[in-house]
């Protein structure tokens, strides 16, 4: 079972990568939809009312709208499923990403460079120009907004069928 991480804002438009990257995987896979934050002060971390109030804004991070497409994602793809979690990490270098990755033993980063991660909170990170930063498995996919357009240029696509997004993409994969 392979372990990927999916950067997310919390929008509809980020979990696009999810279909692109179940499409494309064959063995049964596990997704961290990962958000970092700024880290708090050294003083604030120790207390643990702090973190309580730290880990309550965090959850109001997460939409009702978002929750239902991760349902909607695990039951459409429960077959290549096996979970779908969101996670936060507190911290804002390459080097914590990385042993982040590490310690989670994610096997790829998975993001599309075409969809922008916006920030919902005012400690949220950049968390692309990081992935780009940091030295670990990347699979860059397309989104499925640009996957449909190509199929409709083509004339291989009518509407609004998603029936593509489970055939033959091209991906780029780094390191």
């Amino acid at each position: 079972m392979r372990h990927i991480v999916i950067p997310t804002d919390f929008t509809t438009q980020s979990l696009q990568v999810v279909h692109a990257a179940v499409a494309g995987g064959a063995d049964r896979m596990r997704i961290t939809l990962l958000h970092m934050l700024r880290p708090a002060d050294i003083g604030g971390m120790l207390f643990a009312s702090f973190r309580n109030k730290q880990r309550s804004e965090q959850q109001k991070l997460v939409n009702e709208d978002f929750k239902e497409t991760c349902e909607m994602l695990k039951n459409t793809y429960s077959s290549k499923l096996e979970s779908i979690q969101v996670k936060f990490a507190l911290g804002d270098t390459a080097a914590y990403l990385r042993n982040y990755l590490d310690g989670e033993e994610v096997d790829c980063i998975v993001y599309a460079e075409d969809i922008k991660l916006a920030k919902p909170s005012k400690d949220s990170i950049d968390m692309l120009a990081l992935i780009k930063r940091c030295k670990y498995n990347k699979l860059i996919v397309p989104s499925s907004d640009r996957i449909m357009r190509h199929h409709q240029e083509m004339g291989q696509l009518k509407g609004n069928d998603l029936s593509v997004l489970k055939g033959g993409m091209d991906y780029a994969i780094t390191k």
